[in-house]
Order: C-alpha cells, then structure tokens, then sequence
C-alpha cells in the first residue's frame, strides 16, 4: 500500500549521503523538520559551496570525500548521477563491506544487481524511482527491495524517503521501467498540459500570468478533487463533460490534434512565440547540428586515412594524383605516428590507429552532448565496432561505384577509375574465380555486398552491443 510522509519521521541510526544535490537536499531538509538529528545525518558533496550551504542550512556533517561520511553508517543513500554511479560504488566498496549497511539508490536506470556488483556483492538495497515534484514533498516514488533486505530496513528506507512525498513499494524490478514511465516522466506530461492549456489562452487573448495561474490551479484542482473524492478519474471527468457540450467536445479534439498542437506552435496576440519552446527548440537544433558537424568533420578525416591505408596494402599507383592528394593531406598527422607505431608487411598500422582514435574521438564528442557517458573501457570497444563499419561500408560504396562505371562506360583516364577497380579487385576476384561461369555475368559484385551486410548484423552489430553492456555496466 502507498505510504503517505508523515511526522516525525522513524530514522534509527546514522544515514550517509552520498551526493548533496537537489534530491539529497530535499530529503535532508525533510528529515531534520521531522526530527532527525542533525548528527545522525552525513553528506559527501565535492562542491564546496554546496557542502557549506548544506552545513549551514540543517547543522549537518559535510565531507569532500564519501568513505569519511559512510564511516559508521546504518543507511546511505545513493544520490549520484548514474554515469557516475559505478566509480561512486567501487569507491566506497571497502568501507561497507563487512558491515553491509542498507544501500537506497535514486539513479535513474540502474538495475540492483549492477550496484551490488559494483559495491561488492550481498548488500541490501532498494531502489528509488522518485520524480522531479518530491523536491517539494509533493512526489510520487516507487521502491523495489532485493532479497537481502530486511522488514525493519524496508521501514527505515520508507521512512528516509517520506519526505519525498508518496512511496510505493513494487513488486518485481522489471516495473520499475513502467514507474519510470508513470511517475518518473509522468510531471513531464502536466507540464505539457499546463503549457498548452496556457499558450492556447494566450492565443485568444489572455495575460500570460493570467492564463498560467489558471491553467496551474485548474491541474492542481483537477488533481486534488481525484485523490480526495475516491471516485475513478473516468467517472469524475464524466461529471464535467455534459453530452454535446464544448467540455465534452475538447477531449476528443485533443486527442485528435494533440501532435500537431506540439508541432504546430503559433504566436500569441503580440506576434510572440512562447520562450520556453523558443528556447527548448534552438537547444535541439544546436545539439543536431553540432551532432551533423562532428560527424562530417570526422567522416573525412577517417575517410582518408582509411583510403590511404587500403591504398598502400593494394599497392596502388603512387603518381596517381589521387594518392598524392591523399598523401599530403594526410602526412603531417600520420608520419610522426608511424615512426613510434611501425607498418607489419604492408598494413599500415599507425594509420589504423590513428583512423580508431579519431573515431573514439568523435564518440565522445557525441556522447559529451548526451547525459551519459559510457566508461572508456566501452568507448574502446564502440570505437574499433565504428572503425570496421566504416571500411565495410566504403567498400560497399566503391562496389557500387565499380558496378555504375561498368554500366555506363565510363572514361578510364579519369584517376577515380583505375583506384576504384584497384582497390575493389582484391575483393571481388577471389568470389569471382570460386563462381561457375554464368553466361559472361559477374554476380561477385552482388555476392561481397551480401557479405558486407551479414559482417555489420553479425560482427559489428554485437561488437557496438558488447562496447554499450561494457561502457554502462
């Protein structure tokens, strides 16, 4: 059953928090108004003006370091972000092993058995989906309890996090994902209601400040007459929607339209577009395009430094302008390597390397603008799957390149030609030599294509999944 916050709130002993943000100082502050001493309660917090506010806000212990704040400690919540989490874990693992006190986690996405894995295996822990209102008390947080918890820790968990509003525990971890969903992204979707609700009155006229006190006390209403009525919400909206009335006409015009209200903005009265989604939207189109720049700025880099690889294996023309185009622009980078990284026969491998690490490169670009960063361990792995899709697929493209010039004829002066057929015959005569004759048909084209797909499903796909399990744990 739900668990409503109450006070004074039940905490024995001493609770460590690990992480003094806004979840963490919410949480604290809701524990001292209940009557937790402030000596029963230490923060980890490496931001020195966060840890002195919280010192000076609620009287508690504040250290730079977490395994100074576990030290002696019944109960420590985790309050990092997750891409931090696993570090967080093996940092403090040898100061709670041994004790095993009870681990509550609040880290969006991580699953119990990874955290027990990381902290050392065999500690009791819950853990938390709260949402974004619990920093006023007003939230809605699901638990879920592995095996190793006990009645009285399952108590003193529900008792920390009451200050967070609504708890309720969850049956099987897997629905944590759906809780996610309800109540984790759930204020999200209210939010969404109350800024549509507020820019259609301003569409029509309506002071903005007018039109937003209105539309947040009509949700918080709305709201309030469902948890206090006791009535389904279905038969409540049934008692303002009288039968071909404009109510009952708005829901369903809603749901018809909802999309294209979100995707169809117009400015208000004064020829103003809302700055919320100003602002959210130039975030987006800054995020793609800087996403679409890393990727084309790198894509040539790699591009020719591969091609400059598989030119020297397949001994191509060294007077063909193309080569010496590729050489120039690509020596400065690549000599200083290749005098610390030297070729093996005609593999060039300083200009692999340099190809995988300018990939790597490039993924963290991408993942920087991301809120998750996988280990560099992952990154690795991710790095050498893209350096290998990368050679398969400009293989493909110059099969296809040959495939055309075949069709059309096309002038075998041009320096394009004899590279393009240099560089795919190493490929293409092997398959072609093994096929029976078939009227003057050469299928290998087709056949190194079909191989080329199978390599990316069934190598490069499981190389990006094992770099993915390795980079996020």
């Amino acid at each position: 059953m739900p668990s409503i916050p109450h006070s004074p709130f039940p905490t024995p002993g001493k609770i460590a928090f690990i992480g003094g943000g806004n979840m963490a100082r919410s949480l604290i502050g809701a524990l001292r108004r209940g009557g937790t001493p402030a000596a029963s309660i230490a923060v980890a917090e490496p931001n020195e003006s966060v840890g002195r506010q919280l010192a000076a806000d609620f009287g508690v212990s504040v250290f730079s370091d977490g395994l100074d704040a576990v030290g002696g400690a019944d109960s420590v919540m985790l309050s990092v972000k997750p891409q931090v989490m696993r570090s967080v874990c093996e940092h403090l693992a040898p100061a709670l092993t041994g004790r095993h006190p009870l681990i509550i986690s609040i880290a969006a996405g991580l699953r119990i058995e990874q955290i027990d894995r990381w902290l050392g295996s065999g500690f009791p822990i819950v853990r938390c989906m709260p949402n974004t209102p619990a920093l006023i008390g007003a939230g809605a947080s699901g638990l879920f309890a592995n095996d190793a918890v006990s009645p009285a820790q399952r108590d003193r968990a529900e008792a920390i996090l009451a200050g967070s509003g609504l708890t309720v525990w969850i049956e099987r971890e897997d629905l944590m994902d759906t809780v996610t969903g309800l109540s984790g992204s759930g204020p999200a979707y209210f939010l969404l209601m109350i800024e549509a609700l507020e820019d259609a009155a301003v569409g029509q006229g309506l002071a903005r400040e007018t039109a937003r006190a209105l539309a947040i006390q009509t949700c918080l209403g709305a709201a309030r007459l469902a948890a206090e009525d006791g009535e389904a919400p279905g038969r409540l909206r049934e008692r303002v929607t009288s039968p071909g009335g404009t109510t009952h006409a708005a829901p369903r015009a809603a749901c018809a339209s909802w999309s294209h209200l979100r995707s169809r903005r117009q400015p208000n009265a004064a020829g103003k577009w809302p700055r919320n989604w100003a602002e959210d939207a130039a975030v987006s189109y800054f995020a793609n395009a800087g996403q679409i720049l890393i990727e084309f700025v790198f894509g040539i880099l790699v591009g020719l430094i591969v091609l400059r690889v598989l030119l020297q294996l397949v001994r191509a023309n060294f007077h063909n302008p193309i080569c010496q185009f590729l050489y120039k622009a690509s020596n400065p980078i690549l000599m200083p390597l290749r005098r610390v990284i030297p070729a093996w026969r005609r593999l060039d491998i300083a200009g692999v390397v340099l190809a995988w690490a300018l990939l790597l490169l490039k993924r963290v670009l991408i993942f920087a603008m991301m809120p998750v960063m996988p280990s560099f361990a992952g990154l690795v792995v991710i790095a050498f799957a893209d350096l290998i899709s990368f050679v398969l697929m400009l293989m493909l493209i110059l099969i296809l390149v040959r495939v055309i010039l075949s069709f059309v004829g096309s002038d075998s002066y041009h320096p394009v030609v004899p590279l393009v057929y240099q560089l795919t015959e190493p490929v293409l005569k092997p398959v072609r030599t093994r096929l029976p004759s078939l009227g003057g048909l050469d299928f290998s084209p087709m056949i190194v294509m079909l191989a080329i797909a199978l390599l990316q499903a069934l190598l490069v796909a499981p190389l990006l999944d094992l770099g993915a399990r390795i980079g996020f744990g």
